[in-house]
C-alpha cells in the first residue's frame, strides 16, 4: 500500500511543527525519516495513522484519501517507543489481543501467535509476562503485535530509542528480515543515522517540519544538498572555494568537480564538503593517491576501535570547520583512517603530514531570504544598505514589498519600489518586487506566514519620538512574524560583533541556529549576555548559557557569554557602548511578557539610547522539544 502525504501541515499555536510537507512512501518500501528532536517526525507519524488531524493538507493510502478516516478504519499497525504492552499478560496474550478484539477463532489466533514468535526469534516465550524478558524482546513482541492483525501499513516511532547498541542491532537486522518477508509498507521515524542508513531503502531529512532531502542513504550521505543534512548526517569537513569552469579552487589547490555535483557557475562561491574517510594522510606528498590538497601539522591521534581520528591542523586553506560531533576549529581538518600500531605511532603529534582527498562534493554558499519593508523615506534606504549588504554576504535572495494602505499612496509606494530596484542595480544585486493594498503591518503579515523567507528587515526612526514606536508597522510585526525581523535605525556596514541578551526559556534551539546561521555567514563573533540582580550566578545560569554556546559553536560560530549584574536596560546600554556591537539580538517574548519593558516608558529610554541595528526573534512559544534547559 503507497502513502502519499500533499502539502500537510499541522500547527501547535504559533508554531509551525509541519510545514506543507509533501511525500510519497512506495509500495512495499521501508522508508525512514530522519531529524533531530521536534522537527516533527513523530506529529507526521500521528498524521498517518489518524491519532493526531492535520490542519492543512491531504493524506492518500493507496490513492484513497483517509484524512477524515478514523484510526481504527485505516488498517495501520503502530510501534510506540515506549513499547505499550499489557503488563498483566502474556507475551502470547499481548500479540493476539487485536486478534480477539476482532474476534477471530481461538485456534486460528494461536497458529498466528506460533508463526509470528518464530518470525521474530522468540519461539517458547509465549507464556512469559513482559517483566520477565528483556528490552528488546519487549520491543519485538510490540513489533509482532503491531503485525498480528495483517495491517497494511506498519510505523514505527524510535523503536531503538532505548536499548543497548547489541540490543539495537540484534533488533534491526530482525526488522529488516520481518518487513522483507512481509513486502509491508514501512515508515519508520528516528533521530539515528545508524537506524536509517541500515533499514532505510530511502530517507527522507526532515529540520523544523520541512523536508529537506529525500533519496537513498548513500545519496544522501555522499551528495547532500545543503549543510545542514551535511552536518547532521555525520562529522565533516567544509572548507570555502571558487568554482572556475569544471574545478573549484581552494585555497591554491583546483580540485575536479564531478557531473553529479549541485548546480553552480562559474565564480560561484561554494562550500567543498570533505566526510573524514575521504581524507588522506601521509609523511609526504608523493604517498598520496587522491589529489594532494595541503600540508599541516598533527594535533591529534585518537583511537576509534576500526580506525583512528586525526586532527590536522592544515596552512592556506581558509573557512575550513568542522562538526557537528567534534570541536569546531578553524583551519582544522579531521580524517578518519584504518592504521597499524606502527602507522599510528609515526603520525603521533606534533608531526608535518601531507593532506590529500580522494572525492568531495560541493554546496551553494549560505543564502539568506530577505524580505525588506519598501517606501520612499531615508529608513527604508538604510534598510535596503543593510539587505544589500547581508546578500551580497550570504550570496542570498532579496524581495522587496511596497504596501500602500490608500489610493493617494499608491503612486508614492510603486515610486519607492522603482527607486529601490533602481539603486539596487547601481550595486550588481537582482531582487523580485511586490506591491500589496492594504494596512502594512497586515500585508507583511500575511507575506511572512508563506515561510518563503528567513528575515524580514525594516528601516525604522526611533528618534526622536520613540513613543510611536512600539505601535510602529516595524515592531508590529516584529510582535507577530514567524520569522526573525531587522530593524535599523541608521545605515548599516559590516555586522561583525553580534550581542544577544538571553534569559531563561526565552530563545528555542532553531532560533540559536539560525543566530548560529546568520553570524557565521557575516563572520561575526556572538556574545550571550545574562543581566541579573545579584553578584554570583547560579549553576542553572551557567548550564543554561553553556548550551546555548554549545548550538553556536556548533555551527562553527566564535562565541562566548559574559554574566553582568545590575538592572537590565541600563547594563545592556553600558554593554553596548562599551564593547562597541554592531547588532543587538533579543525574544520578543520578553517584551510580550513584559520582561524586558514592564512600561511604555522603560522601551523609550531604552531605543532612545539605541543607535545600531536589532534583530528581533519571532514572539511564538517554543515547542516543549526546542526549549533549552530551563533556569531553575
Amino acid at each position: 500500500m503507497s502513502i502519499v502525504l500533499k502539502d500537510l501541515c499541522k500547527s501547535y499555536g504559533d508554531q509551525a511543527i509541519v510545514d506543507h510537507l509533501t511525500l510519497e512512501v512506495k509500495t512495499g518500501e521501508l522508508f525512514v525519516l530522519l531529524g533531530e528532536s521536534g522537527s516533527g517526525k513523530t506529529s507526521i507519524l500521528r498524521m498517518i495513522a489518524g491519532l493526531v488531524m492535520p490542519d492543512e493538507g491531504v493524506i492518500l493510502l493507496e490513492g484513497e484519501a483517509v484524512t477524515d478516516v478514523p484510526p481504527q478504519q485505516r488498517n495501520i499497525g503502530f510501534v510506540f517507543q515506549n513499547y505499550s504492552l499489557f503488563r498483566h499478560m502474556t507475551v502470547a496474550e499481548n500479540i493476539a489481543f487485536g486478534l480477539k478484539i476482532r474476534q477471530v477463532p481461538r485456534k486460528v489466533r494461536e497458529a498466528h501467535v506460533e508463526r509470528l514468535l518464530e518470525m521474530i526469534g522468540l519461539v517458547g516465550l509465549g507464556d512469559r509476562y513482559p517483566s520477565r524478558i528483556s528490552g528488546g524482546q519487549q520491543q519485538r513482541i510490540a513489533l509482532a503485535r503491531a503485525l498480528a492483525y495483517q495491517p497494511k501499513v506498519l510505523l514505527l516511532d524510535e523503536p531503538f530509542g532505548a536499548l543497548d547498541l547489541k540490543s539495537r542491532v540484534q533488533l534491526r537486522e530482525n526488522l529488516k528480515n520481518v518487513q522483507r518477508q512481509l513486502k509491508i509498507t514501512t515508515v519508520l521515524v528516528t533521530h539515528d543515522q545508524g537506524d536509517a542508513f541500515e533499514l532505510g531503502d530511502r530517507i527522507g531529512i526532515l529540520e523544523r517540519g520541512r523536508l529537506l532531502s529525500l533519496g537513498s542513504p548513500s545519496e544522501v550521505y555522499r551528495r547532500p544538498r545543503t549543510r545542514y543534512v551535511a552536518q547532521f548526517l555525520g562529522e565533516v569537513n567544509l572548507l570555502e572555494g571558487i568554482v572556475k569552469d569544471d574545478t573549484v579552487q581552494v585555497g591554491e589547490v583546483s580540485l575536479a568537480l564531478r557531473e553529479e555535483t549541485v548546480p553552480h557557475e562559474t565564480g560561484a562561491r561554494v562550500q567543498v564538503l570533505i566526510r573524514p574517510e575521504q581524507l588522506e594522510v601521509a609523511t609526504v606528498p608523493e604517498l598520496l593517491r587522491g589529489t594532494f590538497l595541503a600540508k599541516g601539522d598533527v594535533q591529534s591521534l585518537l583511537f576509534a576501535g576500526a580506525s583512528y581520528r586525526v586532527g590536522i591542523r592544515v596552512r592556506g586553506l581558509a573557512g575550513s570547520v568542522t562538526g557537528p560531533a567534534g570541536r569546531t576549529e578553524s583551519s582544522v581538518l579531521f580524517a578518519q583512517i584504518g592504521l597499524g600500531t606502527d602507522q599510528a605511532a609515526a603520525l603521533a603529534p606534533p608531526r608535518e603530514v601531507a593532506v590529500g582527498v580522494s572525492a568531495f562534493h560541493i554546496l551553494p554558499y549560505p543564502a539568506l531570504r530577505i524580505l525588506v519593508a519598501v517606501d520612499r523615506s531615508k529608513e527604508a534606504k538604510d534598510a535596503l544598505q543593510l539587505a544589500v549588504t547581508l546578500s551580497k554576504t550570504t550570496q542570498g535572495h532579496l524581495t522587496l514589498l511596497g504596501v500602500a494602505d490608500h489610493y493617494l499612496d499608491e503612486i508614492r509606494t510603486k515610486q519607492g519600489l522603482i527607486q529601490a530596484k533602481k539603486a539596487l542595480a547601481e550595486e550588481s544585486q537582482e531582487a523580485e518586487t511586490l506591491y500589496r493594498r492594504g494596512r502594512p503591518t497586515e500585508e507583511i503579515l500575511k507575506e511572512t506566514n508563506k515561510s518563503r523567507y528567513d528575515l524580514v528587515l525594516f528601516g525604522t526612526r526611533w528618534r526622536p519620538s520613540p513613543r510611536r514606536l512600539l505601535n510602529a508597522p516595524a515592531f508590529e510585526v516584529a510582535l507577530n512574524s514567524p520569522i526573525p525581523t531587522l530593524i535599523t535605525p541608521v545605515p548599516a556596514g559590516r555586522l561583525q560583533k553580534v550581542l544577544v541578551l538571553s534569559s531563561g526559556e526565552e530563545i528555542c534551539r532553531s532560533e540559536m541556529r539560525f543566530i548560529g546561521r546568520l553570524s557565521r555567514a557575516l563572520e561575526a563573533d556572538v556574545t550571550l549576555l545574562y543581566v541579573q540582580p545579584g553578584p554570583d550566578p547560579r549553576e542553572s545560569v551557567l548550564d543554561y548559557l553553556q548550551e546555548l554556546l554549545q548550538v553556536l559553536r556548533n555551527q562553527g560560530t566564535r562565541a562566548e557569554f559574559h554574566v553582568r549584574s545590575g538592572q537590565q536596560i541600563p547594563t545592556l546600554l553600558n554593554e553596548l557602548r562599551e564593547q562597541n556591537y554592531d547588532l543587538l539580538v533579543f525574544s520578543a517574548r520578553r517584551m510580550k511578557r513584559q520582561k524586558t519593558f514592564p512600561d511604555r516608558s522603560s522601551a523609550d529610554r531604552f531605543f532612545s539610547h539605541l543607535n545600531r541595528p536589532v534583530l528581533v526573534l519571532n514572539a511564538g512559544e517554543c515547542p516543549e522539544s526546542e526549549e533549552p534547559a530551563s533556569i531553575r
